[in-house]
């Protein structure tokens, strides 16, 4: 039959995928800076070691806002005479980085239901942006809030826990 090599190659697609899961998370292990950082809730071992790599030496950065810059996460800005506006974020970096926060935050946010400081400013900022459309989440009939605004906040707890190897304040869900 036709269909048994392509089952053949989903399984050993599937057993590559476990094992390559599987050697990441050793990886993660091992590594003091990505224990730290998986530390904080909604980061696993892809998301650390991700921002380890792309963030390199944490300590080059002057503070929080420059790693968020470098990763694109700052608002673009459009001046011109007197009009001087905010918008959606620049998307200069890396996007897979940008990409990976955004699944962490969410995955904070809608999965994790521990309260903690990240949490709580996650939340109060759902309710800031409630009504607008970058905010709402797959349901707009209930209004679920989004947590694309909620990445921007992800860089702070993973600079301090890259830099700093005391600083595990962040209650883990």
């Amino acid at each position: 039959m036709a269909i048994g090599p392509l089952l053949e190659a989903r399984n050993m697609m599937r057993k590559h995928k476990a094992l390559m899961d599987r050697q990441l998370s050793q990886m993660a292990r091992k590594d003091h800076v990505c224990e730290r950082l998986m530390t904080v809730s909604g980061v696993g071992p892809l998301v650390s070691l991700s921002f380890k790599a792309t963030i390199d030496d944490p300590n080059r950065f002057k503070d929080s806002k420059a790693v968020a810059a470098h990763l694109g996460l700052t608002p673009r800005v459009y001046q011109s005479g007197e009009i001087d506006r905010s918008g959606n974020i620049s998307k200069c970096g890396d996007k897979l980085m940008r990409h990976a926060l955004y699944e962490a935050a969410n995955s904070h946010m809608r999965i994790s239901k521990k309260w903690s400081t990240l949490r709580a400013w996650g939340v109060k900022l759902a309710k800031t942006y409630r009504g607008q459309k970058s905010m709402r989440g797959s349901c707009p009939q209930t209004g679920d809030y989004h947590a694309s605004d909620v990445g921007r906040g992800n860089g702070l707890p993973l600079r301090k826990a890259a830099c700093d190897p005391t600083h595990i304040r962040i209650v883990p869900a």
